[in-house]
C-alpha cells in the first residue's frame, strides 16, 4: 500500500474518532438547602397561688322573722395576726341588679395563723329575697396579740327547753395577768364540716383574775339548730 492511501485512512480515522467522543455537556450541580428550624421550648408558667385570708365556707337562710342571713368561717393562712377582718355581702336579683348590701366583722377581733373565726351578716333592714350574693373580704394585719393563757376547763352541749342548742362550760386565766372582756366564741358545722351557725357570749363576770375561773352559758338563740360538731375559742384582753 502506498504512503497516500495510508495518510488518507489515518485521516479518516481520527474525524470518525472525534465525531464518537465529542464534548461532555455541562452539569449543573444540585444544591440541597437545609432549613433549620429552631425551636424554642419555653417553660410553662407557673402561677404562685396568693396566700391571703380566705372565706372556708358559708350557710345563707332566712332568720325566723324573714331577713336573709348568712353564716360562714375566715380563716388566716398568713404568716401574721390579722385584724379588723370585715365581710361584705352583695346582694343581686336574678338580673344582676344590686338590690341590697351588709357587712360584717368576724367575732374574733385577733385572728392568728391558722386560725379561724364565724361571722354573720343579714340583709337587715331590709325583707329581700336576692337570687344571689357576692362576698368580699378586707383585713389588716396586726402585731397585736391575743391575750395569752385563757383556756376552756369544760364544757357540756345540751338542747334547752324551748329547743336551741346549748353549751356551758368554763374558762380558766392561766395568764400573769388579769384579762378582761372574756369572749366564747363557738362555730357550728353540719356532717360535711360546713358552718351553719355561730354564736358568741362573755363569761360571769367577764373579767378573769390570774389563777382564777369564770363560767359561761352560750346558745344557738335564736336558730334551732341540730349541729353535727361544733368548735369553741375563747378570747380575751
Amino acid at each position: 500500500m502506498n504512503k497516500s492511501i495510508v495518510l488518507a485512512l489515518v485521516l479518516i480515522g481520527i474525524v470518525f474518532l472525534s465525531g464518537c467522543i465529542g464534548e461532555r455537556p455541562y452539569e449543573q450541580p444540585i444544591t440541597t438547602t437545609v432549613q433549620q428550624v429552631t425551636t424554642t421550648t419555653t417553660p410553662p408558667t407557673t402561677t404562685t397561688p396568693t396566700v391571703k385570708p380566705e372565706i372556708l365556707s358559708y350557710s345563707s337562710y332566712f332568720s325566723s322573722i324573714g331577713y336573709f342571713t348568712i353564716v360562714g368561717e375566715v380563716k388566716n393562712n398568713l404568716q401574721s395576726n390579722i385584724n379588723f377582718v370585715k365581710i361584705t355581702a352583695t346582694f343581686y336579683d336574678n338580673q344582676k341588679n344590686v338590690i341590697g348590701t351588709d357587712f360584717t366583722y368576724t367575732d374574733l377581733d385577733i385572728i392568728k395563723p391558722n386560725q379561724k373565726s364565724p361571722f354573720e351578716l343579714s340583709s337587715y333592714p331590709d325583707k329581700i329575697t336576692p337570687d344571689s350574693f357576692k362576698l368580699t373580704l378586707s383585713y389588716s394585719q396586726t402585731g397585736n396579740e391575743p391575750f395569752i393563757g385563757l383556756q376552756i376547763l369544760s364544757h357540756t352541749a345540751v338542747f334547752d327547753s324551748l329547743g336551741y342548742h346549748k353549751i356551758v362550760g368554763e374558762v380558766k386565766n392561766d395568764g400573769n395577768r388579769k384579762s378582761t372582756y372574756v369572749k366564747i366564741v363557738v362555730s357550728y358545722y353540719d356532717s360535711t364540716g360546713k358552718v351553719i351557725g355561730k354564736s358568741f357570749t362573755f363569761t360571769d363576770p367577764t373579767d378573769i383574775d390570774v389563777g382564777d375561773t369564770a363560767p359561761f352559758s352560750i346558745s344557738s338563740y335564736p336558730n334551732k339548730i341540730n349541729p353535727s360538731s361544733y368548735e369553741l375559742q375563747v378570747q380575751g384582753r
